[in-house]
């Protein structure tokens, strides 16, 4: 079990009426993009699980991460339907990170 898990977990119980908004989780998805002969990669697209598909408006920048479950991964900085949006790239595989309700734990 990894340190902020172990964290929140004493927290909430320490602290039973603590609002908690979620653990970070990865959650995988289909990417579009374009890579050019000097290796730069621009996404063009992001598939969803369940098949949508939303145009990436805009590259914004591309960094690298420290993620917060730990480890590093490349981060595209883009705007998606107006909104900032980042997406990352780690060991070939693109995810997002989405905040996942704490388990056992009521979201308020």
């Amino acid at each position: 079990m990894n340190s902020m898990y172990k964290k929140t977990a004493r927290m909430l119980c320490e602290n039973p009426d603590m609002s908690y908004k979620g653990i970070p989780t990865n959650v995988y998805v289909d990417i579009t993009a374009r890579i050019r002969k000097d290796g730069q990669i621009f996404p063009l697209s992001l598939i969803w699980q369940d098949g949508r598909e939303f145009p990436v408006d805009r590259l914004l920048n591309t960094v690298p991460s420290v993620l917060p479950q730990g480890g590093e991964a490349l981060c595209f900085i883009c705007l998606i339907r107006g909104k900032r949006k980042e997406l990352y790239l780690r060991d070939g595989k693109w995810f997002v990170i989405v905040d996942r309700e704490f388990p056992g734990r009521p979201h308020r």
